[in-house]
């Protein structure tokens, strides 16, 4: 966390009346924050690199003593500020958005609620992908198209890239491709690029070659992700090339054997470890960084490699 920006949120808070200071690199953590409420007043966020700036400062926003006024100008990972609002409004805040600007009345308190968690759609994507590169069927319950989260349009990229994609109610259910071949396809990931390294190593058993674009907030994420996928995936054979917003990657006729680092990333370790159900065995690196969003993920591999074997 000490190499994640965390500069706009701060200069955010600033803004709105907190006192916060670094304790180590100016804009990283640590801080320390000197609590006193929030004032209130305008804030404007332009070219960010992180949605999360706008949602924290969103979910705070209604306890300010006064109106809070937020303009936001090209954020990226858009879906998760719609769902960011959608549930305050679960939670009886009330706040008004039009044209990139959000005015939350202040002050406002937050109401008991009973609230359905959906399925974490990102990890979902594993599941999807692994019926992708296998050709076999992925279902993923609790999960409907109409969700608010934007990783749920990753089943529109396998369905590109020749899966069958059927939304069965509140479940949606992937087909790998009855004639065994996936294709290549150009992904502009920016409202979805938690989703990035699934596609690269779906990529890899795609022919053709497939080019994720628009994600240059990749590099700030738990690790430089476009840097870090671009090593792993010359060590299994494919051809790389990076940009300042994403790669491409052109499979290799054989993928090799090989072994791959984790950079301590969760989603590195999970998409890695997608190669070994279709490809060669691999040997994942420092692989418990999985625990921070999936505790159980090499469980569920293993229950796959099962019932795909």
């Amino acid at each position: 966390m000490r190499e994640r920006p965390i500069g706009p949120l701060v200069d955010a808070m600033r803004e709105l009346g907190a006192v916060i200071r670094y304790d180590g690199v100016e804009g990283y953590p640590p801080l320390t924050v000197f609590a006193k409420g929030l004032r209130g007043g305008q804030t404007h966020f332009a070219q960010l690199n992180s949605s999360q700036y706008v949602s924290a400062t969103l979910m705070v926003a209604p306890c300010a003593m006064g109106d809070v006024f937020i303009r936001v100008e090209g954020a990226p990972s858009a879906p998760y500020i719609d769902m960011t609002t959608r549930v305050m409004r679960a939670f009886g805040v009330e706040l008004v958005e039009e044209n990139g600007a959000f005015v939350v009345p202040g002050p406002q308190a937050y109401c008991a609620s009973e609230f359905e968690v959906e399925p974490d759609a990102s990890a979902a994507t594993y599941h999807w992908a692994a019926a992708a590169v296998t050709g076999g069927v992925a279902r993923v319950s609790g999960l409907s198209r109409n969700s608010a989260q934007g990783d749920v349009g990753f089943v529109d990229l396998l369905a590109e890239m020749g899966c069958e994609v059927i939304a069965d109610g509140d479940d949606i259910v992937v087909h790998g491709p009855k004639s065994g071949r996936l294709r290549g396809i150009d992904a502009d990931l920016n409202a979805m690029p938690d989703t990035a390294q699934t596609l690269a190593i779906v990529a890899l058993f795609a022919d053709g070659e497939t080019r994720i674009r628009n994600t240059p907030n990749l590099r700030i994420k738990e690790t430089d992700r476009i840097a870090a996928m671009a090593t792993e995936l010359t060590k299994l054979g494919a051809e790389v090339t990076t940009y300042d917003d994403g790669l491409s990657i052109q499979p290799p006729k054989k993928l090799n054997e090989a072994t791959v680092d984790s950079w301590d990333d969760h989603r590195m370790a999970m998409s890695l470890a997608l190669v070994g159900l279709a490809g060669p065995a691999i040997t994942i690196r420092r692989p418990e960084c999985v625990s921070k969003s999936y505790p159980g993920y090499f469980e569920a591999i293993a229950s796959w490699t099962r019932a795909f074997a």
